[in-house]
């Protein structure tokens, strides 16, 4: 399995203390069961769910991607009609998160047409900034 650090793209992600990535990678699952079972039921719960502890630390691809996997099975499950109040009801740390998690997503082709949908959307109520900082922050999920 390949990292990031291994494929030197982030040399900087070799400093800081070991990652256990067999653990970040089931708290991943985890929350991937807990998303299933709400997205039916209550789509923006899902979400929230699906934004919460993210995987920062994780120098794994794999584990990156299998989170944003998460966040958009949850986005896919949410209305278009409903949306704007999903993100409205977000505050501006969750809005960043999903946006960063947007991005990755499109890098891995998933549900890209949903996903420009929300990017629309959360660009719409908060703003460009919300951009930057999704593509400034080091903190990558």
């Amino acid at each position: 399995k390949e990292t990031m650090a291994e494929e030197g793209a982030y040399p900087e992600m070799d400093e800081g203390p070991p990652v256990d990535e067999k653990a970040l990678l089931a708290a991943v699952q985890a929350r991937d069961r807990e998303v299933k079972g709400l997205v039916s039921a209550n789509p923006a719960k899902a979400l929230k769910a699906a934004l919460a502890n993210p995987p920062y630390e994780s120098r794994s691809i794999e584990t990156k991607q299998a989170s944003a996997r998460v966040v958009a099975q949850a986005l896919g499950a949410i209305k278009d009609k409903d949306a704007d109040s999903v993100i409205a009801s977000m505050d501006a740390s969750e809005q960043a998160l999903l946006m960063k998690y947007i991005y990755r997503a499109l890098s891995v082709n998933e549900n890209s047409t949903a996903l420009l949908k929300f990017h629309e959307k959360l660009v719409a109520v908060a703003g460009l900034g919300c951009v930057c900082r999704a593509l400034s922050d080091r903190a990558t999920v």
